[in-house]
């Protein structure tokens, strides 16, 4: 993942909403710094020399078994990348 793929995310979004849209140059770099923060916070992306790299979870299969019976398989899917 690259940088400009939050800034793509952010511009389509100002596109989408009038209140995005009057948001200054600065909000959007320092979103763009949170969101990169708490996914690595989070384990979903590494540093590398360039770029970010996306980091696929390991999901248990009894959560995704469950989440699968109660109607919220979708999110298995999202999150294992199918």
């Amino acid at each position: 993942m690259e940088p400009a793929t939050l800034a793509f995310f952010f511009r389509n979004k100002a596109e989408q909403s009038a209140t995005v849209a009057a948001w200054t140059e600065y909000t959007f770099y320092k979103l763009q710094q949170v969101y990169t923060r708490i996914l690595y916070e989070a384990g979903f992306i590494k540093k590398g020399k360039d770029k970010l790299e996306i980091i696929r979870p390991i999901m248990d299969k009894d959560v995704a078994d469950h989440l699968k019976l109660i109607g919220d398989g979708r999110y298995v899917d999202i999150l294992q990348g199918v």
